[in-house]
């Protein structure tokens, strides 16, 4: 087969063509490696920033692990106690519940109590009542503070004279009068010696009158009379032989009678 003569124009416009071609090519190949470069050079960029972010986020959701799992710790304790709470309330409650039917009790047994106290202070104030006399004797005796008209009494009564219901019953059994007769007697044996001070004087006469006595007084210058005066001596003054020239100790009688318990003690004139 015979091979066709080679034109040199269209080989000429051939290579003029491939060259062109080629050169398009080029500056195709160059754009796109230029466009593929800066795309590559964006996506990492934007691949950087990415996993920027998702290292930012892995972050926040390990420490939102964390603050989850210290929740859940919280969560747990706090449930715990208020187990333990509630526990106690109910135990509060059980307690409460019997310390209220004990003092329902105790209320109860303090109204009974305050009943009897009542009862009890009303027989208080009646017999209290039946010592008035005793309780104002033993104050006006006690009044006289060291005095020989305290020991008297006391020797006459044979227990301590003081605010006690012991003295109060022994001067009741006793008899008040009987008492201060005897107390008297037995401080006007001492009496010349020594004289009546004016606080036993104020004693005797409170005793006196709360034993429904009177104290009898005799008169200086009085005629001596053995029958309603008892001699506790004699003295020379300037009088006539046979009057009273003082009275040591005073009388006593029922208040009201005529009769003598006890006759007053006096110093009689001698010439």
């Amino acid at each position: 087969m015979n091979t066709p003569p080679t034109d040199p124009i269209a080989q000429a416009w051939t290579v003029a063509l491939r060259a062109q071609l080629d050169a398009v090519v080029a500056q195709f190949e160059a754009q796109l490696r230029q466009h593929v470069a800066h795309s590559n050079a964006e996506h990492a960029r934007d691949l950087a920033g990415f996993r920027g972010r998702i290292t930012e986020l892995e972050q926040s959701l390990a420490a939102a692990h964390a603050a989850h799992a210290q929740q859940g710790v919280e969560h747990a304790r706090l449930l715990g106690e208020r187990e333990r709470w509630m526990l106690e309330a109910q135990q509060l409650q059980d307690t409460l519940r019997g310390q209220s039917v004990e003092l329902t009790a105790l209320r109860d047994s303090l109204r009974d109590r305050d009943d009897e106290a009542r009862t009890l202070a009303a027989q208080v104030q009646t017999l209290d009542a039946q010592f008035t006399a005793e309780r104002e004797f033993v104050a006006a005796v006690v009044g006289v503070s060291g005095s020989q008209l305290i020991e008297a009494t006391q020797a006459a009564l044979g227990v301590a004279l003081e605010a006690t219901p012991v003295c109060y019953g022994a001067l009741k059994a006793k008899r008040l009068d009987a008492v201060l007769a005897a107390a008297m007697r037995e401080r006007g044996r001492s009496a010349v010696r020594a004289s009546l001070t004016d606080d036993e004087r104020r004693g005797l006469l409170g005793a006196a009158s709360a034993a429904g006595c009177e104290l009898v007084e005799a008169a200086v210058g009085a005629r001596f009379g053995a029958a309603t005066m008892d001699k506790a001596g004699e003295r020379a003054e300037p009088a006539d032989e046979g009057l009273v020239v003082a009275c040591v100790m005073p009388g006593l009688r029922l208040a009201g009678s005529a009769g003598s318990l006890l006759h007053p003690r006096v110093i009689v004139g001698t010439a």
